[in-house]
């Protein structure tokens, strides 16, 4: 458990590593291994709105982009780049009335690789509408590949609800958007 930030301030790690098997939570805002990377082979929760991770970033395991599955409505931004491997969920949970209570990734300077990785939504409260639009992973630089359940143009159906799949983005990037279909 990380209660305070690792790293910064001139003082990145040189790299960090969790061990498979185990959980790790972040509540402290950061992790820095600028140049390095931060490599989780465990589960991974984020215990604040707002997470910032920078340095190349590998998750090997499962990422709920909140502190527990029915609350991943934070917003975890890579100063880097993102890799996510065959075994990685991405539990994103839409929380309330607003379709801008997803939890969402935003990846700056780098690209992103899906690998095999899947991507687990779960609704809390809250029921999107045909035509809801959900950027999931904005990008700076390119994505590469799609998530397994994912695959675009869709329709896909997550949790019950259809829809189609972008991945696009501006100036080359490779935004990860889902638009809510009609009901199948």
């Amino acid at each position: 458990t990380f209660n305070g930030a690792v790293g910064g301030n001139g003082n990145t790690l040189g790299a960090l590593t969790t061990d498979a098997g185990g959980s790790t939570q972040i509540n402290g805002g950061s992790v820095d291994t600028s140049g390095f990377a931060q490599t989780y082979n465990d589960l991974v929760s984020l215990g604040q709105p707002f997470t910032l991770l920078a340095g190349i970033v590998n998750f090997n395991d499962g990422l709920i982009l909140g502190a527990t599955p029915t609350t991943a409505t934070s917003t975890l931004q890579i100063a880097g780049t993102l890799n996510l491997t065959s075994t990685t969920i991405l539990a994103t949970a839409f929380a309330g009335t607003a379709p801008s209570q997803v939890g969402h990734i935003l990846v700056g300077g780098g690209n992103t690789t899906y690998g095999n990785a899947t991507l687990s939504l779960n609704y809390n409260g809250f029921t999107p509408a045909p035509g809801d639009q959900f950027d999931v992973v904005s990008n700076g630089g390119f994505g590469i590949g799609q998530f397994v359940n994912a695959p675009a143009p869709g329709p896909v159906t997550l949790n019950g609800t259809p829809y189609f799949v972008t991945y696009s983005g501006s100036a080359g990037g490779g935004d990860f958007i889902l638009s809510a279909g009609p009901a199948a």
